[in-house]
């Protein structure tokens, strides 16, 4: 009987062992993920800002507010 289990239990402690090492594997690849998904946000936020900055600079100013009406156009 102890034979027996031992074909039983030994292939389950292999698989048991190659789950562990994918999941650390996957848990690695996560932090790198995460790594980069910062990285990238705060890239993201710098071109905007400086998107922002650059649009500030180049937009055309409003025309200047008169204080007196316009003209009728029968009187122009």
């Amino acid at each position: 009987m102890g034979n027996h289990l031992t074909a039983v239990v030994v292939p389950l402690v292999a698989q048991i062992d190659a789950l562990r090492q994918m999941v650390e594997r996957q848990a690695d690849q996560l932090v790198t993920y995460a790594e980069t998904i910062g990285r990238l946000t705060a890239e993201n936020e710098a071109l905007k800002a400086a998107q922002a900055a650059l649009t500030a600079l180049t937009a055309p100013e409003p025309p200047a507010s008169t204080t007196e009406p316009p003209t009728p156009w029968w009187r122009a």
